[in-house]
């Protein structure tokens, strides 16, 4: 079943992924740069064609697992063992996605996924082809609970799916959903490479609730994308006061123009006498440092 879901899913993300370039085209956002959709295509190519390697590993894994060490037998004819699958694979990816940003080793598989300079549907594309060597041990409660694995492997597909409509900048906030679900709203944050945001919203269904620590969507500080834009711009907030780090055309105090993707506004600069548009960003890495390793190293 899982195969059957990807098989028709496939082209509807390319039929998204049009309809948003043409809204884009219509609304005067520039969200789109071709040759950043093409390598984050290129990347998801990548990462399927890795994935028929490395499904081996975790299905067979978590196979082996909920034959031999399952301490319950669920049926996979309950309605009520689907939602829990779902709800639980999520908790689990939460766990994953949280420590793919915390943790070097899944940093380096993970922070591919954040070098896109724009974000729109194709960023969603640009996965990790590494993941799967270490992402299963995640989900091994899943296998000690007893889920069968007709149940894993479609529950992750479901996942996976609807983590593909949140990476777009066309769609507002949404109120309510935003504090219950992942939203495109929470999940710009989670892109975003300001400061305050590194490492936030980190979940893939849901925002809140178990294990779902999420940051609030309500803010207005515009939002840079890219790791490396943010090291652009960061350099020049390291010069200092006299800091080369000019806003966008069009840019003014405490803001930026609709679809620029520059140096992103905020109030929170520490460098104080730079203007809001110039916030003080601390750059991901393209390193097996992640953020919050380079974070405490700085605090040593």
């Amino acid at each position: 079943m899982a195969e059957a879901i990807m098989f028709w899913a496939i082209p509807a993300f390319f039929l998204l992924i049009g309809i948003e370039l043409v809204a884009a085209r219509v609304m005067g956002r520039a969200v789109y740069r071709a040759n950043d959709a093409i390598a984050s295509l290129s990347l998801g190519v990548m990462s399927q064609v890795a994935g028929v390697f490395t499904k081996a590993l975790t299905i067979g894994i978590y196979a082996v697992a909920v034959e031999h060490v399952a301490l319950f037998e669920l049926s996979a004819t309950s309605p009520w063992v689907w939602i829990a699958g779902l709800v639980l694979y999520d908790f689990c990816y939460y766990w994953l996605h949280r420590a793919g940003h915390e943790v070097n080793l899944l940093w380096a598989a993970h922070v591919v996924h954040h070098q896109s300079e724009r974000y729109n549907l194709t960023t969603a594309l640009r996965q990790t082809s590494s993941g799967a060597l270490f992402g299963w041990v995640f989900y091994l409660p899943m296998a000690v609970l007893g889920f069968p694995l007709e149940v894993f492997a479609v529950v992750a597909v479901i996942d996976l799916l609807y983590q593909f409509w949140i990476h777009t900048e066309l769609v507002p906030k949404l109120g309510w959903f935003d504090r219950v679900f992942a939203s495109p709203s929470n999940h710009r944050a989670h892109h975003a490479v300001n400061e305050r945001y590194l490492d936030r919203t980190t979940a893939a269904c849901s925002s809140c609730g178990i294990g779902c620590l999420a940051l609030s969507s309500r803010r207005t500080i515009p939002i840079p994308w890219s790791t490396a834009r943010a090291r652009r711009c960061a350099a020049s907030i390291r010069s200092g006061p006299t800091s080369r780090c000019t806003p966008p055309s069009g840019a003014t105090p405490g803001g930026r123009p609709d679809g620029a993707t520059g140096c992103g506004s905020g109030s929170a600069s520490r460098v104080g006498v730079l203007p809001t548009w110039c916030i003080s960003i601390r750059s991901r890495p393209s390193t097996l440092a992640g953020p919050n390793s380079i974070r405490r190293r700085r605090a040593h």
